[in-house]
């Protein structure tokens, strides 16, 4: 069974409460050349704050783009204030199960 690969990208965005926007993750130097992405996961979890339901920061629409090892999700809503850890995991066609995570930071 082929190990899981995280990384935590030491990258914070900050969010305007109410902006829709997208957020990149890049695989680019973990998935070998010629795997593709085949199974897609994004997840938020709160770090700090109070948000009853943080997942509702994934809007459902995301996509892989480039050379088949990039994501852009979108995300919506959040409570002003709050930081919010973004986890996507991804499996590739071999079984690799990769993860990249990043802060994002919900301003007023």
């Amino acid at each position: 069974m082929p190990a899981i690969v995280s990384i935590y990208r030491n990258v914070s965005f900050s969010k305007v409460n109410g902006e829709i926007f997208a957020i990149y993750f890049t695989f680019a130097n973990q998935i070998p050349l010629g795997n593709f992405i085949s199974v897609i996961d994004v997840t938020s979890t709160l770090l700090s704050g109070t948000d009853a339901d943080p997942s509702t920061m994934i809007d459902g629409w995301r996509d892989i783009v480039g050379e088949e090892v990039m994501i852009v999700q979108q995300v919506n809503g959040g409570v002003a204030g709050n930081i919010y850890n973004i986890v996507c995991t991804v499996t590739d066609n071999d079984g690799s199960v990769y993860e990249v995570e990043m802060h994002l930071a919900l301003t007023n």
